[in-house]
């Protein structure tokens, strides 16, 4: 497929089936970037609900988790330092969504443009205030961690 785009363009005009073919595999990213960031928020959320909930007990406490699907035992000393780092990972994580996600909306944008594309929903200015228009619950976990970070 990327052979034809490359003939297309340098030959002439693309068809619109072509056109059509890959603004549909674009809106298609575009849908994968903000699944991929809603999960990686609700992640987010589970950790720092249970973060809010352990910090309170005694350190020496004995706890369960989950290892490589191994359920594993340790004390609240060592397991809370790695729910923290998880969940800082997982935002660094969120940040290069975002980032993708600002990309893809430029570069759709930018095909937009070139083939006269009508734009049929106009992409949000960054990712949080997507996520916001998406979904209360999801804006009520936005609320959530910005209370608790």
């Amino acid at each position: 497929m990327a052979r034809s785009r490359r003939n297309a363009t340098k030959s002439g005009p693309m068809s619109e089936q072509e056109i059509d073919n890959m603004y549909e595999a674009m809106m298609s990213e575009l849908n994968r970037i903000y699944s991929n960031i809603n999960e990686v928020m609700n992640q987010v959320v589970e950790l720092t609900v249970a973060i809010s909930a352990l910090q309170p007990l005694d350190p020496r406490t004995s706890v369960f988790c989950m290892i490589s699907g191994f359920l594993m035992r340790g004390h609240l000393l060592k397991i809370l330092p790695r729910i923290r780092q998880n969940r800082e990972e997982l935002k660094e994580i969120l940040v290069e969504l975002e980032a993708a996600l600002e990309d893809k909306n430029r570069e759709i944008a930018e095909f937009e443009a070139r083939t006269s594309i009508p734009r049929l929903v106009e992409a949000p200015s960054d990712a949080v205030s997507a996520l916001r228009g998406c979904s209360a619950v999801l804006w009520q976990f936005n609320l959530a961690l910005n209370m608790v970070f």
